[in-house]
């Protein structure tokens, strides 16, 4: 038998999960635009629980890391439309909040 925590966990992992689909083709169609040429979405957490979700993007295209925080700035900006989106995409009485994060992929390693 599962207990509450169980489901709690999976329902959080399935709304991370159904936020990364809805936001994902979005935040592609971005890409467009000068400032989001390149950007992706790489994952979507919870921040620190299903009311709040982190989504975090990076860039496939080697850029600046002024570049990208002026784009991170970008997508910060258009939060109510994409969580219009998403609210459009998922059957939840609230939609979380959501915050963004970079993923800065440089060569071999990776940093936040």
């Amino acid at each position: 038998m599962r207990s509450r925590s169980d489901r709690s966990d999976r329902k959080v992992r399935q709304l991370c999960k159904q936020t990364f689909r809805a936001l994902s083709p979005t935040i592609c169609d971005l890409g467009w635009r000068s400032w989001a040429r390149g950007m992706y979405l790489v994952e979507v957490t919870p921040a620190p629980d299903a009311s709040r979700l982190c989504v975090t993007v990076a860039f496939g295209e080697r850029c600046s890391l002024e570049e990208a925080e002026r784009a991170l700035a970008e997508l910060r900006q258009r939060t109510g439309r994409l969580r219009w989106e998403l609210g459009a995409a998922i059957a939840r009485k609230r939609v979380p909040e959501l915050v963004f994060d970079l993923l800065l992929v440089g060569g071999d390693d990776e940093e936040r």
